[in-house]
C-alpha cells in the first residue's frame, strides 16, 4: 500500500517528531511519503535523525495561512506530484490523531472505494470547559444544518478524489465542512482522540470559535432556508394556538391574540427569533468575508529532508 501522510505544522516540531516516530514504528509495512506543510513557523524546523526510514519533505510557506489552507496547499502539491499513491492521510501533528488509527481508516477505505473516510471523535482528552463548548457546538451545528460534524482534519482520502476535493468551494477554509456540504461520498470511523505529546495547543479558544463559525458560514444558505421553514411552522403553530384558545376559552379572536402575545411562551419565542435573525446576519457577514479572503502571493519552498547524513 502506497500512502502519503500530510501534516500541517506551526511551531509544534517536538510533537511532530514524536508522531513521526510512532508512524515509523507502527506503519513500517506501508510505502510512506510524509509531506509536512510548515505554516510559516517562527521556530526553525527540525526532524530527528532517527527517522531516516521515512521519506520526508517539508513545504515551507512564506506566510501564516492557518491549518485549513495549509492542508489545501499540501493536497494541491500531492495532486501534482504523487499521482502513483493510493491514499492521502490528513492528520494533525500533536498526537491527538493517533498513528495506529491510520490502519483502521485505510481498511475502511479499502471496503468503501472512492469514499473519503473521516475519523469521528470518540473519547477525548480535553478539559471540562472545552468538552462542554464542543458538545454545544456539535448540537448547534446539527440543529442548524441537520449534519453531524463530529470529525476534524483526520481523514483518509483516495488519491483519485483529491482533485474533486480541491475543486470544492471553501476547501481551503474548512476541510471537513466543505466535504460534508458536497456530493463527495464519505464515511466515518469512530476512534478515541489521543493525548497531546508535548506543550499546549497553538490554537487559541477564540480561533477555535472562529473555526466553528466558519463551518456554519459555509452552510449559510441551508441554515437560512431551514430558518424560513421554522418561521412558517411558527406562524402555523401560532394560528393553531389562537384557534384553540378561541374554542376552548370562548374568547374573541382579538382577545385570544392578546392573551397569547402577553404570555411568557410568546416572549421567549420572540427573543429566540430576534437572536437567530442577528445570528443569520452575522453568518452572512462571515460568508462574505470568507469569499473575500485573498490567498495570493503565497510561495511554497520545497525542502527535502536528508536524515541519513552523519552528524
Amino acid at each position: 500500500m502506497k500512502i502519503n501522510i500530510l501534516l500541517p505544522v506551526y511551531n509544534d516540531w517536538e510533537s511532530l517528531n514524536f508522531l513521526l516516530t510512532d508512524i515509523q514504528k507502527k506503519l513500517n509495512f506501508f510505502d510512506i511519503d510524509v509531506i509536512i506543510v510548515d505554516d510559516c513557523s517562527t521556530i526553525d524546523p527540525f526532524i530527528n535523525r532517527k527517522l531516516a526510514g521515512l521519506n520526508i519533505k517539508i513545504l515551507k510557506l512564506n506566510k501564516n495561512v492557518g491549518s485549513q489552507k495549509a492542508i489545501n496547499i499540501g493536497l494541491n502539491y500531492l495532486k501534482n506530484n504523487f499521482k502513483h499513491k493510493d491514499y492521502c492521510i490528513v492528520m494533525d501533528s500533536d498526537g491527538e490523531d493517533k498513528a495506529e488509527d491510520i490502519i483502521d481508516l485505510i481498511d475502511l477505505a479499502e471496503k468503501n472505494k472512492d469514499k473519503i473516510i473521516f475519523a469521528s471523535r470518540g473519547k477525548r482528552q480535553d478539559g471540562l470547559i472545552f468538552y462542554i463548548l464542543y458538545r454545544f457546538y456539535l448540537f448547534l451545528f446539527f440543529l442548524l444544518t441537520g449534519k453531524n460534524i463530529n470529525c476534524g482534519n483526520f481523514s483518509c482520502i483516495p488519491q483519485i478524489k483529491i482533485k474533486e476535493l480541491l475543486e470544492l468551494n471553501y476547501s481551503g477554509i474548512h476541510h471537513s465542512a466543505s466535504i460534508l456540504k458536497s456530493d463527495l461520498g464519505y464515511k466515518k470511523f469512530k476512534c478515541n482522540r489521543g493525548k497531546r505529546y508535548k506543550g499546549r495547543s497553538q490554537m487559541s479558544l477564540s480561533n477555535l470559535i472562529l473555526h466553528g463559525l466558519n463551518s456554519m458560514a459555509i452552510f449559510y444558505e441551508l441554515i437560512k432556508n431551514r430558518f424560513y421553514v421554522s418561521v412558517v411552522s411558527a406562524i402555523f403553530f401560532l394560528s393553531l394556538m389562537i384557534c384553540l384558545t378561541v374554542l376552548l376559552k370562548n374568547l374573541t379572536v382579538n382577545n385570544a391574540v392578546t392573551l397569547i402575545i402577553n404570555s411568557h411562551f410568546f416572549l421567549i419565542i420572540n427573543y429566540f427569533f430576534l437572536i437567530f435573525i442577528v445570528f443569520l446576519i452575522y453568518l452572512k457577514y462571515m460568508k462574505n468575508k470568507l469569499n473575500r479572503i485573498n490567498f495570493k502571493n503565497i510561495t511554497v519552498e520545497e525542502i527535502k529532508v536528508f536524515l541519513n547524513l552523519k552528524k
